[in-house]
């Protein structure tokens, strides 16, 4: 029997299921109060949020209402979502745990304030019988105005800075997934979209949700079975330190996620918003600034060239992520290019644009692109009793494990400053160094014989609003120490670290949460915030705007804005000098 057969007789069994009853009202106000407790317990900006966004995650009394209001199990789920975007928290996400997705074969962003098209999957839509295009509007899904399903899905989904949320939900109009989304599993079977040409007609086109799980629209009232977990032999120290340093957008987000293929028995990444982690940058170089590429096939990590512009040349280093893996292979391919650089470039163009986060190679990156002496921010710990009480048992647990010294100086530091903030009745410890380091000053990198492996010459550096988590850090660091502008737009303003865990007696569901909260050297004026020094929904905000989401760049391949670029970068080598 074939692939598709198997598919076929698996979901016309699952179809012949009976449907799972629905929870009594008294087990979603009991899997509701979980949820909430697991925000209580661990989140770290909660008093930021009240300040800064004016949410207070312990008021529950309307959150309950809205409990006891809801009708159906889809209804109960969708309270929990909104509970959590109510955070407006790019790492704290909620899940249902329903594995079911629905894509209509298009892909859409904001550009020039609209919701344009940018990807069509021409296999299922031909240009002959659908001849829309890339950079038309979508005006409406099944009779609804896109303005609206975005204000729903917002509400469902929050990125911290408003832009990248709104940009987040136009996303997911037309490829949803349950985990996040709990009603994808009633989308029909087509939609009609209304569709505005760039002539101006408007048009109609019937559409199809291709489907792909179980959609399961109700939870079991029996708490299911969990079978025990054995206990660990060894103590992971080091790894437990690392969930303090681990700023990324998660591996299942719908916008980065990997898709199954049963006929190959392979998970291909899909990267939802164009370019979001990927090794190219998000835009072309148009040819009068004759790009020669250096980097970027294979198995390099970075993408890197040079480029000519008003008598300069001028590098240009993309760095797509910060991930934890292969690291010294990585760092060795950058030496090599910021070698090449320092001799043979007049000034760098680095591209954060649509940076994914990650972990503490950013601060060796960090170190190889300012030639002086810098700060790397802080981030703070929740100074609660649970907190204390681990890091003062794992502190004695590797002192009898004969721990490496710096595990143990770690677990005394983190600990210290949790008593001291105790002491001091404050709910957040003071700034810790980042990355588990002694201080918060930092050297350039040097090389075997001590020689400098950081690059001295003027930079700039590209973010947008898909900058994420370790991205924003990275770039307020360098706003900070005056290492170059900033050009483009706000990052997202995920400003912490991340950890997931489940939660409930019923739901199954689980959830994200930021453990820290990071702060910067000086409070930050945002035009939408109180005054902070927190990266938390305020992000870094651009030294020199330049707009990369119009319909011009999309249909030129952001050749308008590399030519823009181009002048900044000369305009500040020429400045610097």
């Amino acid at each position: 029997m074939n692939n598709l057969a198997v598919r076929l007789n698996l979901l016309a069994l699952l179809a012949s299921f009976p449907l799972i009853a629905q929870l009594t009202l008294e087990q979603r106000i009991q899997d509701f109060q979980a949820l909430a407790s697991v925000y209580a317990r661990y989140y770290a900006p909660h008093d930021w949020k009240v300040q800064g966004v004016k949410f207070n995650l312990f008021d529950l009394a309307p959150w309950l209402e809205q409990v006891r209001a809801a009708q159906t199990d889809l209804d109960y789920l969708e309270v929990c979502a909104r509970y959590v975007a109510s955070l407006k928290d790019g790492h704290a996400a909620w899940r249902s745990g329903i594995l079911f997705s629905a894509d209509l074969g298009i892909l859409t962003d904001i550009y020039d304030g609209r919701v344009l098209i940018d990807s069509i999957n021409r296999a299922r839509y031909p240009a002959q019988q659908y001849p829309f295009q890339i950079g038309d509007e979508l005006l409406s899904i099944d009779g609804k105005p896109v303005d609206l399903i975005l204000d729903e899905l917002s509400a469902l989904r929050s990125m911290g800075n408003p832009v990248t949320t709104r940009r987040y939900a136009a996303q997911v109009l037309t490829q949803r997934s349950a985990t996040f989304y709990p009603r994808t599993v009633l989308l029909g079977d087509t939609a009609v979209v209304e569709i505005r040409r760039a002539s101006g007609e408007i048009a109609s086109y019937t559409l199809t949700w291709q489907k792909n799980g179980i959609p399961r629209r109700d939870i079991s009232p029996v708490p299911p079975t969990k079978a025990p977990v054995a206990s660990a032999t060894q103590i992971d120290f080091a790894g437990f330190l690392r969930q303090f340093h681990n700023r990324r957008a998660a591996d299942d987000d719908p916008l980065l996620r990997r898709v199954y293929h049963p006929e190959t028995g392979e998970w291909e990444l899909v990267h939802k918003v164009l370019g979001w982690g990927a090794r190219s940058p998000a835009f072309s170089f148009p040819a009068q600034l004759a790009f020669q590429q250096r980097r970027g096939s294979g198995s390099d990590f970075f993408y890197s060239g040079t480029f000519q512009t008003e008598g300069l040349r001028i590098g240009f280093l993309r760095i797509p992520s910060f991930p934890s893996t292969n690291t010294a292979a990585i760092l060795r391919e950058l030496d090599t290019e910021l070698a090449f650089f320092q001799q043979n470039t007049d000034g760098l163009v680095v591209d954060l644009m649509r940076n994914t986060g990650g972990g503490c190679l950013a601060l060796d990156i960090a170190r190889r692109l300012m030639p002086q002496r810098f700060t790397f921010g802080g981030e703070h710990l929740l100074a609660n009793r649970e907190n204390i009480n681990r890091f003062w048992l794992l502190r004695n647990l590797a002192l009898e494990s004969r721990a490496e010294p710096w595990i143990i100086t770690s677990y005394e530091f983190y600990l210290n400053m949790l008593l001291e903030a105790e002491r001091d009745h404050r709910s957040l410890t003071g700034a810790i160094p980042t990355c588990g380091a002694p201080t918060n000053l930092f050297d350039p990198a040097t090389g075997p014989g001590g020689e400098s492996l950081a690059y001295s010459k003027p930079v700039i550096f590209l973010a947008d609003e898909f900058s994420v988590s370790f991205a924003d850090y990275f770039l307020a660091a360098m706003q900070d120490n005056g290492r170059g502008p900033v050009v483009g737009a706000r990052t997202a303003g995920w400003g912490g670290s991340v950890a997931v865990t489940s939660y409930g007696p019923y739901s199954e569901a689980s959830v994200s949460y930021t453990i820290t909260l990071d702060s910067r050297e000086k409070p930050i004026v945002s035009p939408d915030l109180p005054p902070a020094a927190f990266i938390e929904n305020i992000g870094v905000l651009p030294d020199i705007p330049l707009p990369f989401m119009t319909r011009a760049n999309l249909l030129e391949a952001g050749r308008p804005f590399a030519q823009q670029m181009a002048r900044i970068a000369a305009e500040h080598i020429r400045s610097s000098r």
